[in-house]
């Protein structure tokens, strides 16, 4: 990504992914009990698990979000630990904004065990994040000698 504005073009789609992927969680966060079921009734084969699945689902994607802008922004930095606390930080606390608006949503409740679940998402996005940057180092370390 030499060219500035390319840098620009990235960094725009990057940040307009991250907004929108929230604005998304917060419009599922925003219907009725009733209408959450009616809307997930086809994975009756998941039974209590659908919910637990779907906080990890959500809250992965927005992590590799959160993760692209910082990449974006700092290149090949963003895979330190402190860049990938960040993006658990951050995931953290709409997690919890995300809860707290539910609250205020018939047949809806908010709760510490779903702010959990979504951070055990992004944790698990970082890690193999982490874990993918630091084998493709060592891969090509190990290419060049």
């Amino acid at each position: 990504m030499k060219s500035p504005y390319v840098r620009l073009l990235c960094r725009t789609l990057a940040l307009a992914a991250a907004i929108g992927w929230m604005i998304f969680i917060l419009n599922i966060s925003s219907q009725s009990g009733q209408d959450i079921e009616q809307g997930i009734e086809w994975l009756w084969w998941l039974g209590q698990s659908a919910s637990v699945i779907g906080h990890l689902v959500l809250y992965a994607i927005l992590a590799i979000f959160y993760v692209l802008n910082i990449f974006v922004w700092v290149m090949n930095s963003a895979f330190k630990v402190k860049w990938l606390s960040i993006v658990i930080l951050l995931s953290g606390l709409f997690a919890i904004l995300d809860e707290i608006q539910q609250s205020s949503v018939a047949g809806r409740y908010g709760s510490i065990q779903d702010v959990l679940v979504d951070v055990i998402g992004a944790i698990g996005v970082v890690i193999l994040c982490k874990l993918t940057w630091m084998y493709r180092n060592n891969r090509h370390i190990n290419q060049s000698n």
